[in-house]
């Protein structure tokens, strides 16, 4: 029984691996947004893999320099910003899979240049499960074999379904969302039980890449870099003065990161979304709408629009637009907009609740060579044909589920205080509220940050935070009836 939080997530990593990967390769195709890491990582398509959406493409070439075998080996790692400044954590593991793609190339004979996406997904796949093991190890020690089961029945059927681990052969930042995000979870459990500076660091720099894998994942950062403080009851103080050191220093350079490093193009085009393809979307009265966050009324003809239509009935790349536009308009601005239109935010966030149910973004095909557009693989996908039919894409069911966990994790805050008025045993529940608070945050940003533009790939972080409350709740529901002789 000892070895089962070592051969569960053994048994995860081996079913992705099938799922995606027999009879043949599937991923998650190309939107457009590849070649924003590609260039700066020095990576470009084959001819074959210039077909935006068509299908999945799983080889790309690697861009190699010019010189001696020496200076090729010294310039393989270098970035190129020259033409997208996109900083991403997700460099780290695409440089590792270019690292293992060139050692497979020299061993096998291929050309060196050729990089196939099996070695990012296998850096993926090993994190992943990993993380699992780390999680796993903690519910085993702490609460015994039934809730080990149940959590291990959970990881495999829904954190193993293919709707979520399609990503780990694509290059998007969802991929590492996900996988550094039960990494952060995973780590902090181990804290609990080792409080000492080192694992507080790795811990950090988990948060730090999911943080960093996606720039709208920078508020999910900022309360996983909070989680920390529940541990403030350690008796040693240098160890306090640590937590809060760390804590600040993080939200801090996140802070940073968000303000100074995410690219001006990223904030014109999600402000263009934000407004044309989202603000306006419901409105009967666009005109109005501009007048209302400082634009002009003309602009109300772009409705509808996002910032990549290959044709506007204005030309949007004039000095005169992107003066008019982009010189007026920001994020403040429209978060304004929607709490003076209550009525217009509720809108907006039940659309966005009815993109939460596959887990995948259906519009993209997962296959190569596709035959039809959108074409779709369902090897390992029992919960995501759930999911779809089970309602949880609700609004007023998503309000129920949140505001239920934070109550139980309320309660077992304040049952813990009341055990001698200690705050030790605060850190779970203390750990549930900070994924309420973050899948609360998911769910709101895609749309007021982005509009309605590839929404049902954005609400991907919301979906992994609420399929755990659901679980989350699930477990409680059981536990509680069986305490009380129901079971």
């Amino acid at each position: 029984m000892k070895l089962l939080p070592f051969a569960i997530p053994v048994l995860y990593a081996t079913i992705i691996l099938v799922s995606l990967y027999v009879p043949e390769a599937v991923g998650v195709a190309n939107n457009g947004d590849f070649i924003r890491v590609l260039q700066p990582n020095r990576i470009t398509f084959t001819e074959s893999g210039l077909q935006i959406k068509k299908s999945y493409e799983a080889v790309y070439k690697m861009i190699l320099s010019d010189g001696s075998y020496v200076q090729k080996i010294a310039n393989f790692l270098q970035s190129d910003y020259s033409r997208y400044d996109y900083l991403t954590s997700q460099s780290i593991p695409i440089k590792i899979s270019k690292i293992l793609n060139l050692i497979f190339d020299v061993l096998t004979g291929a050309p060196h240049d050729v990089y196939n996406m099996f070695w990012l997904f296998f850096i993926y796949d090993i994190t992943y499960a990993y993380s699992f093991y780390l999680i796993l190890s903690y519910i085993y020690k702490r609460f015994g074999a039934c809730w080990f089961i149940y959590a291990s029945i959970t990881g495999l059927i829904v954190f193993c379904d293919q709707g979520y681990t399609l990503y780990f052969n694509s290059l998007y930042g969802e991929a590492l969302q996900l996988v550094s995000t039960f990494l952060c979870i995973g780590l902090f459990l181990r804290l609990t039980e080792r409080m000492n500076n080192r694992s507080l660091m790795l811990y950090y720099a988990a948060v730090a890449v999911m943080a960093t894998s996606k720039t709208a994942n920078i508020p999910v950062g900022l309360l996983f870099s909070v989680l920390p403080l529940s541990l403030l009851y350690e008796k040693k103080r240098a160890f306090r003065v640590y937590i809060l050191a760390c804590s600040t220093s993080t939200a801090l350079l996140l802070l940073f990161f968000f303000y100074f490093l995410t690219p001006d193009w990223i904030e014109r085009d999600n402000n263009f979304d934000a407004v044309f393809d989202g603000v306006l979307v419901s409105s009967k009265s666009p005109g109005q709408d501009l007048k209302e966050l400082g634009l002009d009324p003309s602009y109300a003809v772009l409705a509808g629009l996002n910032a990549y239509s290959p044709e506007t009935p204005i030309n949007i790349k004039t000095a005169a637009f992107k003066a008019g536009f982009y010189g007026n308009i920001g994020k403040a601005k429209i978060v304004i907009f929607y709490l003076e239109h209550p009525g217009r935010f509720l809108l907006a966030m039940e659309y966005s609740a009815g993109y939460a149910d596959y887990i995948r973004a259906p519009y993209l095909t997962n296959m190569q060579n596709s035959q039809v557009p959108a074409e779709q693989s369902y090897r390992f996908s029992i919960w995501e044909y759930v999911r779809v039919r089970s309602g949880v894409n609700n609004l007023c069911v998503t309000a129920i589920l949140l505001a239920a966990a934070f109550s139980v994790s309320i309660r077992a805050i304040f049952k813990s205080l009341k055990k001698g008025g200690l705050l030790s045993g605060i850190e779970l529940p203390f750990l549930i509220i900070v994924i309420i608070a973050s899948a609360a945050t998911d769910f709101i940003i895609p749309y007021i940050g982005n509009g309605i533009c590839d929404i049902g790939k954005h609400m991907f972080g919301f979906i992994h935070f609420y399929d755990i409350i659901i679980f989350f709740l699930i477990g409680m529901l059981f536990s509680l009836s069986k305490r009380n002789g129901r079971v």
